[in-house]
């Protein structure tokens, strides 16, 4: 098995897909018990990073796995649903740190917030 690390904004669901696109070979396969196994695995966080572990035993795969990430673009739809996140877990944090201030009376019973849509 072959290991690739990359540091590259991503969508890890269409990257595997578009891996599974451009090298078929890397398709689960049926085991010996009838299950699905994977062939390829690929990790990554939000920070960027990407990591693919894939079988490359002729040396024949890696390029066009560099290939693929490369191209790798988010569509915009995947960007504004990250941002979504971002905003509904940032608004999250600022209403329970508000309840927190409010319970140990720092902040008045009355007082309140807007949600910031303008947050990344």
């Amino acid at each position: 098995m072959k290991r690739k690390e990359y540091n590259k904004t991503h969508n890890l669901s269409q990257l595997h897909n578009e891996l599974l696109t451009a090298i078929p070979k890397f398709n689960p396969v049926i085991d010996v018990n009838g299950e699905r196994v994977a062939v390829i695995y690929i990790e990554g966080n939000d920070d960027g990073f990407i990591g693919i572990t894939f079988p490359d035993p002729e040396n024949i795969h890696e390029r066009v796995v560099d290939q693929v990430v490369e191209d790798h673009v988010l569509r915009p739809d995947d960007v504004e649903i990250e941002n979504e996140r971002t905003r509904l877990v940032i608004n999250r944090m600022r209403r329970i740190a508000i309840d927190q201030l409010i319970s140990e009376g720092l902040l008045p019973e009355d007082y309140t917030w807007e949600i910031n849509n303008d947050l990344p």
